[in-house]
Formats: C-alpha cells, structure tokens, sequence
C-alpha cells in the first residue's frame, strides 16, 4: 500500500518532538520519532522469531499459549522511524500511575 498523506493528529510535546500520524490511503496510525529504530526493529523481528519457535513447540503456561505481543517498527533512516500503534494499549507511564517507583515491576499487573 501506497501512502499519499500524513495527517498529524496529535504532539505529544516529547523532547524527541514524536507525533501521532495517521497515513492515508488505509487510515494507518503510527507514532512518528525522531530517532534512529534499527535497534527497536531488530528487536521486534527476535521477537517474530520467538513466537514462531514457541508456537511450533505449542509452548504454555498455566495453560495459555506463550506470545508476545509484537508490532509494527519502520526504520526510515538513522534519524526517524515509525512505530505501529497497538489498538487499547497504555503507555508505561500511564501504567506507572499510583504505583511507587519502587514497584514499578508490578505495572504490568495493572
């Protein structure tokens, strides 16, 4: 699919000056950052990787199928990149809200 537009729908007002973008046709929503992801997108790929071993190996867990959850990276260069947006998914902040910094591990439990 052919992108033709960008529409800016939010600044998050990050010193990395990221931006929510919807890409048209197809109504895509990515995060736009202005960094290098090369790292952030070879991580995503072991990750591809891990879930296709532990599914072949039909790998559980108290009886749940183990997988993380991936998403889309887009490197564009060493100085920007986009990064899918997971639908109903929080930021580490937003989970990181009354809970000590102490016991920021239990986050996840939110």
């Amino acid at each position: 699919l052919d992108f033709t537009i960008a529409k800016i729908l939010k600044e998050f007002g990050t010193k990395s000056g990221a931006r929510l973008v919807q890409l048209q046709p197809g109504n895509c929503i990515y995060i736009c950052k202005f960094e290098d992801l090369f790292q952030e997108h070879a991580i995503m790929c072991a990750l591809h990787q891990l879930n296709a071993c532990w599914k072949k190996q039909d790998l559980r867990v108290c009886g749940e199928a183990v997988q993380a959850v991936t998403f889309g990276i887009i490197p564009l260069g060493p100085e920007a990149g986009l990064v899918e947006v997971v639908p109903d998914s929080k930021t580490l902040r937003e989970l990181s809200e009354g809970v000590a910094y102490n016991e920021r591990q239990f986050r996840v439990l939110k």
